[in-house]
């Protein structure tokens, strides 16, 4: 069994650790508080992985996050920073452990959205042009799967 990384006082987005929940068992869940003041348990994995960052309420800076459920822009970018960053996640080793990373400048997803524009149509996903390229201006646009399935890389 793995040691559990205390993670109280950090913040996660919008989320401030308060305290490991001593009522769950198994997995680390944490009591948080969020910028709106509502408290919620999350498990120790979304926290670390990104993919909670709120109790769910419907602040954001950059007006793209919904509660339940993300834009198809915003849910691109929080996806494609993953595979980039995160080794726990399985698509991690084709992109993050080959040195695929995610510009600096998108870091904010204002910016990636600035520079991608909206997703033309539920049939377009972001598409890197030179596969072993990093994600960044001039390398990415939105292209169908039919498009993108012609812009393979060798496997060896």
């Amino acid at each position: 069994m793995t040691a559990v990384i205390d993670m109280a006082s950090k913040n996660f987005g919008r989320l401030t650790v308060l305290a490991r929940d001593p009522r769950r068992g198994g997995l680390a869940h944490w009591l948080c508080k969020c910028a709106c003041g509502t408290e919620i348990t999350v498990s120790g994995n979304n926290l670390r992985g990104g993919y909670s960052q709120s109790c769910g309420c419907t602040h954001t800076k950059h007006g793209h996050a919904k509660t339940k459920a993300n834009t198809p822009e915003y849910t691109c970018w929080r996806n494609m920073r993953g595979r980039c960053e995160n080794p726990s996640l399985r698509n991690f080793k084709y992109y993050g452990a080959r040195g695929i990373k995610v510009c600096a400048q998108w870091a904010s997803f204002d910016a990636f959205l600035a520079d991608m524009g909206r997703r033309p149509s539920a049939k377009h996903s972001i598409e890197r042009l030179n596969n072993d390229g990093n994600y960044e201006p001039g390398n990415c646009v939105w292209a169908t799967k039919g498009v993108q399935n012609r812009n393979r890389r060798k496997l060896s």
